[in-house]
């Protein structure tokens, strides 16, 4: 039996995405996605989205540690199945951090989070 390639379709209309997917297929969007990132520059709010995963379902998103989480522990941000902190960068060093971990100033965090969180992972950063 052979396994089929992956395939992902390029797209200039994202209207069509609805239909690719109906058929099981990957998309990009360039407009979408170059639209998408001309408001993170425009909107900065230290909260990046990274990587998109699945149908928008799951996101990798980089925040740099607000000030009001200083001195908080990983386990303020997570929800389990919802929310998880993967990565902390701090002085340039990454590291898989514990729940128990201690954010602190210019700390960079990625957090996985599911597309229903967002808003949820939004209002624990202050950014409501």
């Amino acid at each position: 039996m052979r396994s089929l390639p992956t395939v992902v379709a390029r797209l200039y209309d994202p209207r069509k995405a609805t239909i690719y997917n109906a058929l099981g297929i990957q998309t990009i969007s360039t407009t979408s996605w170059g639209i998408q990132k001309a408001v993170e520059l425009i909107d900065f709010n230290r909260f990046d989205t990274v990587m998109t995963l699945g149908d928008a379902d799951v996101e990798v998103v980089r925040i740099e540690v607000p000030v009001m989480l200083v001195g908080r522990r990983v386990q303020d941000l997570t929800k389990i199945g919802e929310i998880l902190v993967t990565t902390v960068i701090r002085e340039n060093k990454a590291f898989v951090p514990t729940t128990g971990t201690i954010l602190q100033k210019d700390d960079i965090l990625f957090v996985t989070v599911a597309l229903e969180a967002i808003k949820s992972l939004k209002h624990l950063l202050g950014m409501n």
